[in-house]
């Protein structure tokens, strides 16, 4: 009886924990507008959530192992160290909820994804819904008009994400879901996902996010390798073109062409325009100025986790490069924590090209690293979240061929067999020879 009890609380517990999850994973888009509108503590409830689930045992092994236990130490240890030169508390705090981030919510994440009936569909799913939401909402900013609170910023949209090029990653995210999804062939899918492909790829492009557009890229490749795609590939692409073909020739008389909207882009970033920041030439200046401290004042300690000493050349622009950064702000025990990360995201996408395991997970988390070569990638919970999902995903056998299944099955006595016959036992076959 009493198990029975137990039992039912378990299950309790974990429907309430995979609604929780579920909702994060609805915010993660709009993280920045929710921060910024209500409070910049919303966003620590998912520490409490996941202190909790971890509390009440709902832990699996995930993709990285206990590596990630590794990096947790490193991250508080390089707030704690690198608050010596800004806030002592603050750093400290800093890399400690950094800490339990990554180094708890692989484990929690793979639990239900394990665990909890239809958890990671239902996940994509809240994300793709947000994610589309503030998609259609940046397209109607093109007017010029405030959409919630909303504006574009130069001509480029911001959707509910507060900024281009967070509604440009999170796009690139829902397109290679939706492109995986098309690839998989079947006619009612395809019908299904076109109209939400075609929102968020334009919203993307209206972004004038070239690190977002250069992860798709990326993204893309890694896809394709990794699903072996032939037919369908070229067949997708068709369609894909014939729907920007389409909105190109409609574009009217407002000089909103999707070529055009890029190769301005592509002459603001690189100093070729006098209607923005040259921001690839202030990339450039950050990297000089985290490597000259580095190189010249300290390699193993960091300016502080904390955002006191964050800017860099001018005071405020922080370094865009997800390595450096951890370095110049973390020291050196961060960078170390940065570098397993990287180093696991690396074999989790060499598996999916190789074994085409999980080829979605693999092809989102190298669009990722490809942004955080060039972006403010740092604490953010809403890139880390669907890199950490996808540590979680990674892990979880998915089944084989069901021929090869049944066929193990019956070879290990699990199978169903006619009356009167027995299954071999491991081995007799061999033995048998």
């Amino acid at each position: 009886m009493k198990d029975t009890v137990l039992g039912k609380h378990r299950v309790v517990s974990t429907r309430l924990g995979h609604c929780a999850w579920v909702l994060v994973a609805f915010c993660v888009p709009v993280e920045r507008m929710i921060t910024s509108s209500v409070s910049p503590l919303v966003f620590e409830l998912v520490i409490v959530l996941l202190v909790l689930s971890a509390s009440f045992g709902r832990v699996s092994i995930p993709s990285g192992g206990r590596s990630w236990y590794i990096v947790m130490f490193l991250c508080a240890a390089g707030g704690f160290i690198s608050g010596f030169n800004s806030s002592m508390a603050a750093s400290t705090l800093t890399g400690a909820l950094l800490g339990t981030l990554l180094g708890i919510s692989p484990f929690v994440l793979s639990y239900y994804i394990r665990h909890s009936k239809h958890f990671s569909r239902n996940v994509i799913v809240a994300f793709l819904g947000s994610q589309t939401i503030s998609a259609c909402l940046g397209l109607l900013q093109l007017s010029g008009n405030a959409i919630l609170g909303q504006t574009a910023r130069l001509g480029r949209i911001n959707g509910l994400a507060g900024h281009p090029n967070v509604l440009g990653i999170m796009a690139v995210i829902a397109v290679l879901i939706l492109t995986g999804l098309i690839l998989s062939g079947r006619v009612n899918r395809v019908l299904a996902v076109l109209p939400l492909l075609s929102i968020n790829t334009f919203a993307l492009i209206f972004t004038g996010s070239l690190s977002s557009m250069l992860s798709l890229g990326v993204g893309l490749i890694v896809l394709l390798i990794a699903v072996r795609a032939m037919f369908r590939t070229v067949l997708s692409a068709i369609v894909c073109f014939l729907m920007v073909g389409v909105l190109y020739i409609g574009q009217g008389p407002q000089e909103l062409g999707l070529a055009t909207v890029v190769t301005d882009r592509i002459d603001v970033v690189t100093g070729n325009s006098d209607s923005g920041t040259a921001s690839l030439d202030v990339r450039e200046q950050t990297y000089a100025h985290a490597w000259n401290y580095i190189m010249n004042e300290s390699w193993f300690v960091g300016v502080g986790m904390d955002g006191m000493n964050a800017g860099t050349f001018d005071g405020f622009t922080v370094v865009h490069n997800f390595l450096l950064r951890s370095w110049y702000q973390g020291g050196f025990l961060l960078f170390l924590a940065a570098i397993i990360v990287t180093g696991n995201a690396l074999l989790l996408i060499g598996r999916s090209l190789r074994y085409k395991r999980v080829p979605l997970g693999g092809a989102v988390l190298a669009a990722l690293a490809t942004f955080s070569a060039t972006a403010a990638f740092y604490t953010q919970y809403q890139y880390w979240l669907p890199v950490l999902f996808i540590f979680a995903l990674q892990q979880v056998k998915l089944p084989t061929n069901r021929k090869e299944n049944d066929r193990k099955a019956i070879a290990y006595g699990k199978g169903t067999l006619p009356h009167g016959v027995h299954a071999p036992t491991p081995g007799s076959y061999q033995k048998s020879r």
